[in-house]
C-alpha cells in the first residue's frame, strides 16, 4: 500500500465513524476527497446535485435538515442509495462500509462494538484498536485468515504489532495485551 493510498484508507476509516454525513462529506467521500477540505467542482456538484434531487423524489431519506440545502444523513443510507444508483465508489470505501453492513444488526442500529467488560484505558485506545483490526483485515484478508478461511485473532495481532507503525498515529494503544487480545477476540467473534 503506498502512501496515498495509506492516505485515503486512513481518511474513509475517519468517516465511517462518524453517524451522519453531510450531503457534501458524503459526495467528497464517494470521489476520494476529504470533505474537510476547501473543494468544489463539477463532478463534486452534480454528484450533490444528484442527492439533493433524490431526497427531493423522497428517494434517499435524511435524518433532519441543519439549514436550508444541507441536509444531515445517515452514512450507510446514503452508501446504499449511491449503490444502488450506480455511483462509481472507491473500493477501499466499499470494503469499509460492506464491512461495518455486516456487523451492524439493523440499518437503523448503531455500527458496534460495544463491550461488556470494561477495558483498562481510554475509549480512544479502543476505537484504535478496532480501527486497526479493520485495517489489516481490509487491506492484508488473506494474511488475517487461517487454513480454513475464517479470521484468527492470533494473525490479525501479528499483523496489527508488524503495522503498528502506520495503524496508530498516535502512538501504540496504552492498554495491555490482553486487553487488546480481548479486544480483537470479541470483534472476531462478532464478525462471525
Amino acid at each position: 500500500m503506498n502512501e496515498e493510498e495509506l492516505a485515503r484508507q486512513r481518511l474513509f476509516e475517519k468517516w465511517v465513524k462518524k453517524k451522519s454525513w453531510s450531503i457534501h462529506d458524503a459526495a467528497c467521500l464517494f470521489l476520494s476527497i476529504d470533505p474537510e477540505s476547501e473543494v468544489s467542482g463539477p463532478e463534486l456538484e452534480r454528484l450533490q446535485q444528484g442527492m439533493q434531487l433524490a431526497i427531493d423524489g423522497d428517494d434517499l431519506k435524511i435524518i433532519n435538515s441543519t439549514s436550508i440545502g444541507d441536509h444531515v444523513l445517515e452514512p450507510l443510507v446514503v452508501f446504499q442509495w449511491a449503490r444502488r444508483t450506480g455511483v462509481s465508489l472507491p473500493p477501499a470505501l466499499v470494503a469499509l462500509m460492506e464491512f461495518i453492513m455486516k456487523i451492524t444488526m439493523s440499518s437503523g442500529s448503531e455500527p458496534i462494538p460495544t463491550f461488556e467488560t470494561p477495558v483498562k484505558g481510554g475509549t480512544k485506545d479502543v476505537e484504535n484498536v478496532l480501527g486497526g483490526c479493520l485495517a489489516v483485515v481490509t487491506n492484508f484478508p488473506e494474511e488475517c485468515k487461517g487454513r480454513g478461511g475464517k479470521m484468527k485473532v492470533e494473525l490479525i495481532l501479528k499483523m496489527l504489532t508488524k503495522h503498528a507503525e502506520i495503524l496508530f498515529d498516535d502512538g501504540y494503544p496504552v492498554l495491555s495485551s490482553t486487553a487488546i487480545r480481548d479486544i480483537v477476540t470479541n470483534w472476531v467473534q462478532k464478525l462471525s
